[in-house]
């Protein structure tokens, strides 16, 4: 995980304007045409993007601008590669930026933001019957672990241990940005035409519930048991029962050559509708009066699902994952998607606050992205909580 790095705020803030570049001192009242980034208009009352955002200024929702500009320039920093970063609170845009090439109409890579996704549609299989529970083992799903030894731990995983890293299986995904010779997530990309069938392989060495390991293997098993489970196609399980329910208009999601969905990563979204994902969960998975997942499911997957692993859930990082943040005094019940080359979603419950951020990082263990300096600029906007 990324060494937290210490971060000096500067005296006088210089302010890049737009994605275009320029600068100039903060002005006592800003000109919204110098800073298209900030929102615009009024607080109309409560709403949901169905159909389309709302957007208003900072201050008509309890935000400074001035302080956003802040946002801005950490995030346009040239030495890190932010693509898109939105900010909502009470559901209206408040800031949104496009760098780098990136435009409000590109589907951008979710990478492991997908492994958050493919958790919300197992809790909306549970809701509606096609899973029993999280509890239910995963060989019986696959008939190619039926003639396992009884001694063989692959006979006691779960549905929970897959969406919680503790499979037992084994499996190396420690290095992203370096030699990924031994990365079993980018073998399997490059060489298997099956993942299900090169997951299956893997035998267990720890006990299910026992290890924390990072598995793009375990995520990619939920494709199989969504498919068996509900009879459909994983994919079109999700467009009518997740995207189009919360206005989701476009996508894609790419599948390995045997025609698998790859539930561990590989979906695109605009920033918009990664947003709207983000304020699913903020809302407890209520979508404008429609439960589309479950509460239950929703705070399940965002608090610790063992006592001795607090910065994970079902597939959500939580704030323990970074060693820093009681330095910072952000709330503790802050958690994020989280994909490589720092995809973001963070939900901040205790504001009102999803931001999501987008980028292309190519060695984020050293940039100057640092994600609980960058929660502390957002929250330091607010001014009436």
């Amino acid at each position: 995980m990324k060494k937290i790095k210490f971060f000096l705020l500067s005296l006088f803030l210089v302010l890049f304007i737009s994605c275009g570049g320029g600068s100039a001192k903060i002005s006592a009242n800003l000109n919204p045409q110098n800073y298209p980034f900030l929102g615009s208009g009024k607080f109309e009352g409560s709403y949901f993007p169905t159909q389309s955002f709302r957007e208003c200024t900072p201050e008509e929702v309890g935000m400074d601008s001035k302080k956003l500009v802040k946002v801005y320039n950490y995030a346009a920093n040239p030495n890190i590669k932010t693509e898109g970063l939105i900010i909502l609170r009470h559901n209206y845009i408040v800031f949104e930026t496009y760098l780098n090439g990136f435009t409000p109409d590109t589907l951008h890579e979710s990478y492991s933001i997908a492994k958050s996704i493919s958790s919300c549609l197992t809790g909306i299989a549970i809701d509606k019957g096609y899973l029993t529970d999280e509890n239910v083992f995963v060989k019986d799903f696959y008939p190619q672990w039926d003639d396992l030894p009884d001694s063989d731990c692959r006979n006691k995983i779960t549905v929970k241990n897959l969406l919680t890293m503790t499979s037992g299986l084994e499996w190396n995904e420690h290095d992203y940005y370096g030699d990924t010779s031994q990365n079993d997530a980018f073998i399997m990309y490059q060489s298997a035409d099956n993942y299900l069938e090169y997951v299956l392989s893997k035998n267990c060495i720890h006990q299910p519930g026992s290890f924390f390991n990072y598995s793009s293997g375990d995520s990619m098993l939920l494709s199989g048991i969504l498919k068996e489970a509900t009879g459909e196609d994983v994919e079109q399980f999700a467009v009518e029962n997740l995207f189009d329910k919360i206005g989701i208009e476009r996508h894609y999601w790419q599948r390995d050559n045997a025609g698998n969905v790859i539930t561990a990563w590989g979906i695109g979204l605009t920033l918009r509708d990664y947003a709207r994902f983000g304020l699913l969960y903020l809302h407890k998975g209520n979508w404008d009066g429609n439960q589309i997942v479950s509460r239950e499911w929703v705070e399940k997957s965002t608090s610790p699902a063992y006592q001795n692993i607090n910065w994970y859930g079902y597939s959500f990082w939580l704030m323990p994952v970074f060693s820093d943040y009681q330095n910072y005094n952000l709330p503790s019940d802050i958690y994020l998607a989280w994909g490589i080359h720092t995809q973001q979603i963070f939900v901040i419950p205790d504001y009102d606050i999803v931001a999501v951020r987008l980028g292309n990082d190519n060695d984020p263990e050293h940039d100057d992205w640092v994600e609980t300096e960058f929660l502390k600029l957002v929250i330091d906007c607010v001014k009436d909580k």
